[in-house]
């Protein structure tokens, strides 16, 4: 039976395994279907083992979202979330899409980090990697207990905003320092048995610990009415009708209960969504007992 650990580390060699072949087959795989055949897998494999319940809400990605999702992490009612916002890799060895043109080339990474700030999540940059004939990937000093073998469990890494624009380059060979495979947010949940929240809080102290920079050490919150519903509805979704269901799913639920009430003069019903709402929800529930 896998651990949550083991799934994220082997969606990771997926990643990796998927880029480096698509070229031959003369394909370009977008971030939005890297991202959202990565969460759907790690969903598949889990789904009835009973120890982690994911959840997934997707919505139809819009150029202006770009490939951005929440991760929340929760064990009874208490949660931690990241915002998270995907790159990938070119042949040519750049995340291409990481800045914009002038005059403000940080523009996206800025609106990142200051949303997230805003609405008490943790920033990440989720980059999908893959073989570019070179040892960049294969020398990780912090390695977590286990047996894996690089360099493919870089095919997904995280980084910090801050880090990512300090180093002012859209290069992997100048990034790869400050990432850190994407199974580390998971695995102290299974190898010192924390809960999966705690895990995802030790996973930035223990970078902040090694001189990292972070936006913030992220804190125990509770879980917002968005979450809650969705995970209300998945519990019951037997009795409710599909087209309610469907309303959930594509966020119709959560653009309506989240929003700000609407101040003197301004309908409700005409507030346009914000710019930075996420893509996609994704929530991992701890249900192991204590």
């Amino acid at each position: 039976m896998p651990d949550l650990c083991e799934t994220f580390r082997r969606q990771a060699g997926s990643v990796w395994s998927r880029m480096l072949k698509a070229p031959s087959l003369g394909m370009a795989l977008s971030e939005e279907t890297i991202t959202e055949t990565a969460l759907y897998e790690i969903a598949l494999v889990h789904q009835n083992l009973g120890d982690i319940d994911i959840t997934i809400a997707t919505k139809p990605a819009e150029k202006r979202h770009g490939a951005d999702w929440e991760w929340w992490f929760i064990k009874g009612g208490r949660s931690v979330s990241f915002r998270v916002q995907a790159k990938r890799l070119f042949p040519d060895g750049t995340y291409r899409s990481l800045f914009k043109a002038p005059p403000n080339p940080y523009d996206q990474l800025d609106r990142l980090i200051h949303v997230a700030n805003r609405e008490g999540h943790i920033p990440l940059y989720c980059f999908f990697n893959f073989d570019q004939g070179v040892n960049y990937f294969d020398n990780w000093k912090g390695q977590c207990p286990h047996s894996y073998k690089g360099p493919s469990f870089w095919g997904c890494a995280l980084a910090n905003p801050q880090e990512v624009r300090s180093k002012g380059s859209n290069k992997f060979v100048d990034l790869r320092p400050i990432m850190d495979p994407w199974h580390k947010l998971v695995c102290e949940h299974f190898y010192n048995r924390n809960s999966l929240p705690e895990a995802a809080i030790d996973f930035v102290k223990e970078a902040e610990g090694r001189g990292r920079r972070t936006a913030q050490i992220p804190q125990l919150r509770e879980i917002p009415v968005s979450v809650r519903r969705l995970l209300e509805i998945k519990a019951t979704r037997r009795v409710v009708v599909d087209d309610d269901i469907n309303d959930y799913v594509d966020f119709t639920y959560y653009e309506e209960s989240d929003r700000e009430p609407p101040t003197d003069g301004e309908d409700a019903a005409e507030k346009e969504p914000e710019e930075d709402a996420p893509t996609g929800l994704i929530v991992f529930e701890d249900r192991r007992s204590d």
